[in-house]
């Protein structure tokens, strides 16, 4: 099955983190360029796991309730 192959190699890489990270950032509010262009990688790193694993509205509520 290659899409569950995409999703242990994205979690083996740690990308299945990086949107917590940016919620928690602030998403880029009130951030300098210099700033913004440091949390391209985790923007960049949370397209890809949203491609290799969309979000259930309903688990994404329970996964995130607590930020």
């Amino acid at each position: 099955m290659p899409g569950g192959h995409a999703v242990r190699m994205a979690v083996d890489m740690g990308i299945n983190r990086s949107f917590v990270t940016l919620l928690r950032s602030g998403m880029g509010k009130g951030k300098s360029p210099e700033e913004l262009e440091e949390d391209r990688d985790l923007v960049v790193q949370s397209r890809v796991w949203f491609c290799v694993n969309p979000p259930d509205p309903m688990r994404l509520r329970l996964t995130y309730s607590y930020i």
